[in-house]
């Protein structure tokens, strides 16, 4: 799935709010073809090749950075064809839960690294092939144990979706980005119509039981598409 050790670009940013430090990580330029929308009780990933790419490096970056919040503006990102009146488009944020990051806190914090002046260390992130996790290297018995305890925390709040959790977790989701990016163009390009106004490409896994709700309901939905901006 992933041939060799990967880099990104990354944007570092240095916070201080109520005597404590925060270290953002974002991407260096600005999303293009990725979305987030929260539609009823689904999260809904719209990415395209290369930004599906994008999104699953930072979510090993997020299981490496134990100490950082993953700052991913989805929210300002273009919209995809025939999504424009599908649900609420949100930001997401990754934190390792031993972070104990507070969602209140977080508007004050985007409100400084956001600013026009605020100072950004541009770096190269390198990611190993072997954090790209793969079916055979889940073990389902206990991803799907009622008992477990590793899930991936879910809450919106201020227009952006909070995910916390263990860095197998966030290895664990990642991949799902990378078969999107993967898979969906070749399959997607045989499937029927979703979107009239875009193309007849459709391509699309769900996130594993491990981050549902009880209930089963708040589902995370990964879709390809091509891309829609240049």
């Amino acid at each position: 799935m992933w041939p060799g050790d990967r880099r990104v670009r990354i944007a570092v940013q240095r916070v201080r709010l109520d005597g404590r430090e925060y270290r953002v990580v974002r991407p260096a330029r600005p999303l293009k073809n990725a979305s987030l929308r929260y539609i009823d009780d689904w999260f809904d990933f719209t990415v395209d090749r290369v930004e599906g790419r994008q999104m699953g490096a930072f979510w090993l970056l997020a299981a490496r950075s134990r100490h950082s919040i993953v700052y991913l503006p989805t929210r300002t990102a273009p919209c995809p064809p025939g999504l424009e009146d599908d649900g609420v488009p949100v930001d997401l944020v990754l934190s390792h839960h031993s972070l104990q990051l507070r969602p209140a806190r977080w508007k004050a914090i985007r409100q400084r690294i956001d600013h026009g002046n605020a100072s950004r260390e541009l770096r190269t992130a390198r990611l190993p092939a072997d954090d790209v996790l793969t079916e055979e290297d889940i073990d389902f018995d206990v991803l799907y144990h009622a008992e477990n305890r590793d899930r991936l925390g879910k809450r919106v709040h201020g227009e952006t979706l909070f995910m916390t959790g263990s860095s197998t977790v966030f290895r664990e989701q990642a991949r799902h980005f990378f078969e999107v990016a993967k898979t969906g163009p070749a399959v997607a390009a045989r499937s029927y119509a979703t979107y009239p106004v875009a193309c007849r490409y459709h391509y699309c896994v769900g996130f594993d039981y491990s981050v549902r709700e009880p209930d089963g309901q708040q589902i995370v939905h990964v879709e390809y598409l091509p891309s829609w901006t240049r």
